[in-house]
Formats: structure tokens, C-alpha cells, sequence
């Protein structure tokens, strides 16, 4: 149950009447925060759990809520299994946005020792991005003599499609997307985040497929020296699915928050490749082990907790996200981001590199 702001409760220190179950105190009583990582896009309310152990009986507790001002609000008080029955569970926000919990019971709940659900607390966030390190205090009655722990919370703003870009282009040419590839080109392949990633990246998936296929060429993928791992080869030069695709993660994340900035994945050293052609970014084939259902290429966000992708592509609507016109004395509309990043922005993107 949630009181009204500025309302005290009266669970705390409240009396309680006589019962057949002969009071024990609490040896040695514990409180904890469960830690909760919260996606807003799927959880605009979540919930935090608290536990309690300890050897006794619980008749009356109460408790505050650190930590929590200007973060995060409270919605209701829901009582774990320990308090099935109790005559009052309740919580409030006091004047100054401290979250008060407490209860009390005229038959008190025996304890064994092992973890108990005490109450989990329904809040709302306060703003997006926020993230608080949430502790109890002023503990009261039963559990005046408790140690607890403190638990981290994050709530996360939604990640929104687009993501922002991945793009390749010759080696000292960024923002050119149409060219020639003679033996030897070296091809970087950039990350370019958008704002909507908004706490940063810590890796990529994606496959580069040659449209059409060029028998005899051969891409050598070099993934940067940052990077922690790379698992796949990028470019899909076949004409039936192999699992192509590559997956690169970083022991980091990239950039709070980003504007497009250019994060270097690796590099494709081509050979081989003549006649006209197209280089275009898509997901991972299926059979990759980076392939997650309802597919896409995407950016591994930094600080996410339910969804382990923001997309770049949609393979329903916007399979291909970016585009090389390899070869051919005319390049057309078609060169370039096809998703994921304005003309205006795409504009701005190529200046970075004119200065």
C-alpha cells in the first residue's frame, strides 16, 4: 500500500496486541537491495526487491530508502510471502523525497535463518538515464540491530531505431562511397553511433555482402587492435548462406554520450575485385552465432539491460543500412547511407574529414 507524500507511517514502533507465538528477536537480521539494471522501453514501472535473513520472529519493521531522492518515486509496496496477513505494509514519501517503508502485525512471522522476500518496492523513474546506488536507513523495531546491503539501480532511456551507421571506405578517403579497388585496397569499416545510443557502444555486428559475388577476390579482415574479440569474417562474397558475418566487441564502451563520433572497427584488404559492383551493409546471415531473433544489424549499447541490440538495419523494412558502388564511373543516389543518418548529418559526417 502507498500513503500520500508527507504522510508518516504508523508501522513504525507501533504496538502490537498479545499472541499465541512467543516473540524471538531477530539473530542476526540482514536486510538486502536486489540490484536491478531497468530497459524504460519495456519497464516504465520496475521493481526492487528487499530481502531479509535471520533467526526469530518479525512482528513490526520499518525502513528508508537512501539514496533515492530526485531518482526515482514510489508507486505501491507490494509484501513478500513472509508477511502474507499482515495488518499493515505500508510506504510514503516524506517531504524531502525519502522513500519510507514499514509494517506490523499482531501474530509475528517466524524466521528459519534462510532468505526471505520482505517487501518489493514498485518505483517509477525520475528522468532517463537514471542511476542511483540505493541503501536502507533508520531501520526500526525488529530490525533496529539489522546490517544491510546496498544495491546499484540503473534505469535506461529506450534505444530508438535508427542507431547511427556503420560505413567503409578506402584507407584516407572517409566519406568517399564510390571508388575503384585495386589489388591492395584497404577498405575502414567506422562505427558512427547516433544520439540515440545515447551511454555508448562496446561493439558491432554486421556482414558486408558483394552484390554480385566476385569469384576469385579475396577481403582479409583486420579487426582493430582495440578490440577484444572479432568472431566471423564481415564480407559475404558466396552465393548461398555460409554464416557470414562478423560480431566485434571491445573490453570498453565508446563515448557518454555520442554525435556521430567515428569508432574504427577494423579493416577489409581487398584483391582481386574487378568489374562493378556493390558493397552493402547488412545483418549477419542466420546461421552466424551473433544472429539474435528478429534480426539486424545493430551496435552492442553500453549500460542495457534487456535488449542486447540497437538496430541498424530492419530486416523487414531497411535491410541494407549503407552502400559502396565499387568500380563504376557512375555512382548515382543510390552511394551512401541508405538509413541511420540524415542527408543533412551525412553532409556534416564528410566535413569532419575535409578539415
Amino acid at each position: 500500500m502507498r500513503l500520500p507524500r508527507g504522510m508518516f507511517l504508523i508501522a513504525c514502533c507501533s504496538p502490537l496486541a498479545a499472541s499465541n507465538v512467543v516473540a524471538e528477536p531477530l539473530s542476526p537480521p540482514r536486510l538486502c537491495l536486489q540490484p536491478q539494471c531497468v530497459d524504460l522501453a519495456t519497464n516504465p514501472i520496475f521493481e526492487v526487491p528487499i530481502t531479509i535473513t535471520g533467526t526469530g520472529t518479525l512482528a513490526a519493521f520499518g525502513f528508508d530508502l537512501s539514496g533515492s531522492q530526485d531518482q526515482f518515486s514510489l508507486v505501491d509496496i507490494i509484501p513478500g510471502p513472509l508477511l502474507a496477513g499482515w495488518t499493515h505494509v505500508e510506504g510514503t514519501e516524506l517531504r524531502n523525497q525519502t522513500i519510507r517503508v514499514g509494517g506490523y502485525n499482531v501474530t509475528p512471522s517466524p524466521m528459519d535463518g534462510t532468505e526471505a522476500l520482505l517487501v518489493t518496492l514498485r518505483l517509477r523513474s525520475q528522468r532517463d538515464g537514471a542511476s542511483a546506488s540505493l541503501g536502507l536507513a533508520r531501520l526500526t523495531d525488529d530490525i533496529v540491530t539489522a546490517s544491510s546491503c546496498t544495491a546499484v539501480v540503473s534505469v535506461l532511456a529506450p534505444v530508438s531505431f535508427p542507431s547511427g551507421q556503420i560505413v567503409f571506405y578506402p584507407e584516407g578517403r572517409p566519406g568517399v562511397c564510390c571508388f575503384p579497388t585495386p589489388d591492395g585496397t584497404r577498405l575502414i569499416v567506422s562505427a558512427q553511433p547516433d544520439t540515440h545510443v545515447r551511454w555508448g557502444i562496446r561493439g558491432a555486428s554486421f556482414r558486408i555482402e558483394v552484390s554480385p559475388p566476385a569469384p576469385g577476390a579475396t577481403f582479409t579482415w583486420v579487426p582493430s587492435e582495440d578490440s577484444q574479440s572479432s568472431e566471423g569474417q564481415p564480407v559475404d562474397n558466396a552465393a548461398t548462406l555460409d554464416g557470414a558475418g562478423v560480431r566485434v566487441l571491445y573490453g570498453f564502451c565508446f563515448g557518454e554520450p555520442f554525435v556521430h563520433e567515428n569508432i574504427v572497427l577494423g579493416k577489409i584488404i581487398v584483391n582481386g575485385l574487378t568489374g562493378i559492383h556493390a558493397l552493402e551493409l547488412k545483418a549477419v546471415e542466420p546461421t552466424h552465432p551473433a544472429a539474435i531473433a528478429a534480426e539486424c544489424a545493430y551496435f552492442v549499447p553500453c549500460r542495457n539491460c534487456t535488449v542486447p541490440k540497437a538496430c541498424i538495419t530492419q530486416i523487414d523494412r531497411f535491410p541494407v543500412s549503407y552502400r559502396a558502388i565499387i568500380n563504376s564511373a557512375e555512382c548515382g543516389e543510390a552511394c551512401g547511407p541508405l538509413v541511420g543518418i540524415s542527408a543533412v548529418d551525412w553532409g556534416r559526417v564528410k566535413a569532419l574529414y575535409r578539415h
